[in-house]
């Protein structure tokens, strides 16, 4: 049975001040409760339930201030904003710092929060604002939950991933991104790699957006900084599918995407833009749409329904050898050499399209961006990758598909012309394409070759908004 802590304080509100009882739960809690902080008073009382609480500060002697989240729903969006609730004053400066551990367990709840938040900034993704944010936004969050953290300032491309791959799986609980994807690619490389991947790959992640492309930002309800820091202090997670994109002797790990065509080349086409934040992506859509660019490619898709036979390869080779096993490709493919990826895939069930694509992008998430969601059929944990595509239609019908996909709308996905599968595994040719291109995963360039797809479902973690309790 859970104890009570419970004061004599002053709360200062609106009305003047007001005598009061404060009672918080404090010690061992039984599993599953959340519990609640309440204030009982001569003319009024009011509790404030776990899931509102976001913590408290001294304000030095015996003062205490108290935070809740107040949810503001933005049209489709849910948003977090801190909300400061009537000063106490306590007896004694003891039962103040109590009254603030007690307030900061029960805002913790049943999910008690992460170990340690490690906070990854990078100061040069987006428009390199990355410290400010987390000084000015994340920090003050941090500081009234009481959420033990530590900052590491990335220094060069591939830091993040050198921090994942040597991360203490023992103190750390979460790993915090301030930057863009690109960030959150690298330390998902990192984990995924190790040798103890599937311990690694729990590590909770928190996107919070900074970067030009925050697609897991999106997809995971952060869509904003003061939103991703509160999640991240009630360390609330969804499984996160992840996607081993195969270009043998590499593997990548996706979470994101893998395209070629029209949102690669907004990607990598337009880097030199990366000052204008999400505005590049539009700039870009337009030049490729009046250019009436197509791009010849040939895909065979495996739908989630089929089953593998009973007959699945053994022959893994080395560069799978580590990480999370690819049942499909090794019984689909030829794995006996490393070798690029040259034949069509063996067995049952494989569909192919061989088509000029003016659009094509397999989606792990939702979002490819902060208000693009172009794949609404998939979800964090769908345990599918989805692919939206569109042959060689008219300028007006590309424009058709622009205008219906941003803004967070949906719409896009009903037009006759867009075709989307959901899909376990996938091999791309990209090759015949006449026209210049990138084949990129998670807006990172990779070589243009072949490439294998295949889903590991409920793979990583990811921190999510609460947005109702």
């Amino acid at each position: 049975m859970a104890m009570e802590a419970r004061f004599a304080a002053r709360a200062r509100g609106r009305d003047g001040t007001l005598a009061c009882v404060f009672e918080c739960p404090i010690g061992e809690r039984c599993p599953g409760q959340g519990g609640e902080v309440r204030f009982h008073a001569t003319a009024r009382g009011f509790h404030i339930a776990a899931e509102d609480l976001l913590g408290a500060e001294t304000l030095g002697g015996t003062r205490v201030r108290l935070w809740r989240i107040e949810r503001v729903k933005k049209g489709p969006l849910w948003k977090a904003k801190m909300q400061v609730m009537p000063q106490m004053t306590f007896e004694t400066a003891e039962e103040a710092n109590q009254a603030v551990e007690a307030i900061r367990r029960v805002a913790r709840g049943r999910h008690e929060g992460p170990k340690l938040v490690l906070v990854l900034v990078n100061p040069n993704a987006g428009k390199g604002h990355g410290m400010r944010l987390w000084r000015k936004k994340v920090m003050p969050v941090f500081r009234r939950s009481g959420i033990k953290h530590r900052i590491v300032e990335t220094q060069a491309k591939g830091h993040a991933k050198e921090v994942a791959s040597n991360l203490d799986l023992v103190e750390v609980g979460l790993v915090m991104t301030i930057g863009g994807d690109g960030t959150v690619f690298e330390v998902l490389q990192g984990l995924c790699g190790r040798s103890d991947w599937d311990k690694a790959c729990k590590v909770g992640l928190c996107p919070v957006p900074a970067g030009s492309g925050n697609a897991l930002s999106a997809s995971a309800g952060l869509f904003d900084p003061i939103t991703a820091a509160i999640a991240a202090c009630k360390g609330v997670v969804q499984p996160l599918d992840i996607c081993s994109v195969i270009q043998p002797p590499r593997r990548y790990f996706s979470f994101l995407s893998t395209t070629f065509g029209l949102i690669a080349n907004l990607d990598v086409g337009t880097d030199h833009m990366r000052w204008m934040g999400d505005a590049r992506f539009t700039v870009g859509a337009l030049k490729e749409i009046l250019g009436n660019k197509v791009y010849a490619g040939k895909v065979w898709m495996l739908p989630t329904d089929v089953e593998l036979g009973a007959e699945n390869s053994t022959d893994v080779p080395a560069f799978l050898q580590s990480g999370p096993p690819c049942p499909v490709f090794c019984s689909a493919m030829d794995t006996a050499g490393e070798t690029p990826l040259n034949q069509e895939p063996r067995g049952m069930g494989w569909k192919k399209v061989e088509d000029e694509f003016s659009l094509f992008i397999a989606c792990n998430i939702p979002y490819i961006s902060l208000d693009v969601k172009m794949a609404p059929r998939t979800s964090l944990g769908s345990s599918s990758f989805n692919v939206v595509r569109c042959g060689n239609v008219s300028k007006s019908k590309r424009l058709q598909v622009l205008n219906s996909s941003g803004g967070h709308s949906e719409r896009h996905i009903s037009l006759p012309f867009v075709h989307n599968e959901d899909l376990r595994a996938m091999h791309l040719d990209p090759t015949a394409s006449k026209h210049p291109t990138w084949l990129v995963v998670d807006g990172e360039e990779v070589p243009f070759a072949p490439v294998f797809l295949e889903s590991h479902p409920g793979l990583a973690r990811v921190v999510v908004f609460p947005a109702s309790a």
